[in-house]
């Protein structure tokens, strides 16, 4: 385990990365505000969350599982065409959709969809994003220098094209989001992935099961979370631009933490004991006490320095981000033996539930309310989890 969070947390590991890419991220996205000012900035950054957003969801759950399978198999070529070619349909189809809710979400919509129009080369061809394949097999150094290499280009291009054109800032920021994703996937080539690699297959079949369900449980979450932007920007546009800093912050805080998983489910693919998911989840209740208690504090006291009133609407959030952040070790841990489906088949109904809820109350009920919904939903399926978890080595002290 130790070997494990040494590769992680170094530079070019995948918590390491995520962590260097994602505080360069964060440091563009403040840069822009301080130039283009937070009313433009509020359309530039909800464009730029939809192309990630349509990314994200058109991995349909085949990022994880080929984590797995290109680890335990060396037949994993052809599978691996048929599923480009699935989240190439599920980016043009999300594409489509995500252009309409622009339209109902942004303040600006002609901005967003600049940004988004510009970033469409990069969403498709994240289709071919090899990054999965690589941590897979083991070239973990590769891919996490192509995740650095990716938002360093998104990043410093985005805010160098900003200040030299800015009356084209919008498709200057979508052009370096397409290329930063571009030369990710040149990443696997200069690796020696077969070329075959990059070129789509009709799929012949749907995706196996497990990726299904991790595409659903993708799709509800990625959903649920990029709805509150939407939601507040609906009711409450004088404070989006506040709020889309801080939901990035606390969201990416999370996603730095669940990229342990591209180590965890090879390693345990590869035949690592039952035990280790106890052990982990035994070893990581100090760090992430460390972690979560200074944030929920911080939060509201942020708050009164960037949206003053609505320090209780912080401090709801945070504690959902808390409830998030134990989930989701808890279901990565579940998930590497086999263990999900209960917290899975929970999550599929009630998150929907949540968000459609959400859209239909945002304006109508005040926004803590809205959070407090979020908060519950989050609490019940981090505990389900952990459950998941303690059934699972429960089973295996029985058999």
């Amino acid at each position: 385990m130790t070997t494990i969070w040494q590769r992680a947390l170094h530079p070019l590991g995948p918590v390491g990365a995520q962590g260097l890419s994602q505080a360069a991220n964060l440091a563009a996205q403040l840069a822009l505000i301080a130039f283009m000012g937070k009313t433009r900035f509020a359309d530039l950054g909800l464009g730029l969350m939809t192309a990630a957003t349509i990314c994200f969801i058109s991995e349909i759950g085949l990022g994880t599982y080929f984590l797995r399978e290109s680890a335990r198999s060396e037949q994993w070529l052809d599978s691996w065409r048929q599923s480009v070619g699935s989240r190439l349909i599920v980016a043009a189809t999300a594409a489509a959709l995500a252009w309409a809710a622009l339209a109902w979400g942004a303040p600006n919509p002609g901005t967003a969809r600049l940004v988004l129009l510009a970033a469409i080369p990069g969403v498709l061809i994240s289709a071919a994003n090899p990054t999965p394949l690589l941590f897979g097999l083991d070239k973990v150094r590769t891919a996490s220098g192509g995740i650095l290499l990716r938002f360093a280009i998104q990043s410093a291009g985005g805010v160098a094209i900003a200040l030299a054109w800015p009356h084209h800032a919008e498709i200057g920021v979508g052009l370096a989001f397409s290329a930063g994703i571009v030369a990710q996937v040149l990443v696997g080539q200069m690796a020696g992935l077969p070329i075959l690699a990059l070129a789509p297959r009709r799929p012949r079949t749907v995706p196996p099961k497990a990726a299904l369900r991790l595409w659903g449980l993708s799709l509800v979450g990625t959903i649920n979370d990029r709805a509150l932007p939407f939601v507040i920007g609906n009711a409450h546009p004088e404070i989006l631009s506040a709020a889309l800093i801080g939901l990035q912050i606390l969201q990416t805080l999370v996603g730095i933490g669940t990229q342990m998983d591209r180590l965890l489910i090879p390693a345990v693919a590869r035949g690592e004991r039952s035990q280790d998911a106890q052990a982990t989840w035994r070893r990581l209740h100090m760090p992430l006490l460390l972690l979560i208690l200074p944030v929920i504090a911080a939060t509201p006291v942020a708050s009164t320095f960037f949206m003053p009133g609505w320090e209780l609407a912080a401090f709801i959030f945070a504690l959902e981000w808390a409830s998030v952040v134990i989930g989701t070790l808890a279901f990565a841990l579940a998930f590497a033996r086999g263990g999900e489906k209960r917290v899975a088949y929970f999550m599929l109904v009630a998150v929907p539930l949540s968000t459609v809820a959400q859209v239909f109350l945002g304006g109508r009920v005040p926004l803590e309310l809205i959070l407090a919904l979020r908060l519950i939903v989050a609490a019940f399926v981090g505990w389900l989890a952990s459950c998941c978890v303690a059934a699972l080595v429960n089973d295996t002290a029985r058999a």
